[in-house]
């Protein structure tokens, strides 16, 4: 009988565990797809509005989806996507990160909006192949490369 009650408990603590880091797969999985590029590159005054709250940028910082970047006059930015293509803001710029998709298991941004300012885009590499947009006030560019 104490033989059947230890082997039950063992199977639930093994269920537990399983269940723990399921859950911890799916969570960092989860925060790997919000993740769509890196800073690269800082001149001046450049802060991400995210979740409410503003945070200095500084070269490494992840970019989420949904954050929203801005220049200060004097001003730039890089952001590093996957494959080494890249956004680059000029001074007093505002962009945010709409929609994201899966490149080869890597978040990539598919559809930003530029608030105000100057956006210069390079892609290249697993990028190509892979549609973006770029929406303004005035007008909605894309790039549907084959």
């Amino acid at each position: 009988m104490l033989s059947q009650r230890c082997l039950g408990y063992s199977r639930m603590a093994s269920c537990v565990v399983s269940a723990i880091l399921a859950v911890s797969v799916a969570v960092s999985t989860a925060n790997a797809q919000s993740t769509v590029g890196t800073v690269t590159q800082v001149k001046g005054a450049v802060s991400i509005q995210r979740g409410g709250s503003s945070v200095a940028v500084i070269p490494n910082l992840p970019v989420q989806l949904h954050d929203k970047i801005v220049t200060q006059p004097d001003s730039s930015v890089t952001v590093g996507l996957i494959d080494n293509s890249s956004l680059q803001w000029g001074p007093s710029s505002t962009l945010s990160f709409d929609e994201s998709v899966a490149i080869n298991g890597i978040g990539a941004p598919s559809k930003m909006t530029l608030l105000g300012g100057s956006v210069h885009t390079v892609i290249v590499g697993a990028m190509k192949g892979h549609p973006y947009e770029i929406r303004t006030p005035n007008a909605i560019s894309t790039a549907p490369w084959n």
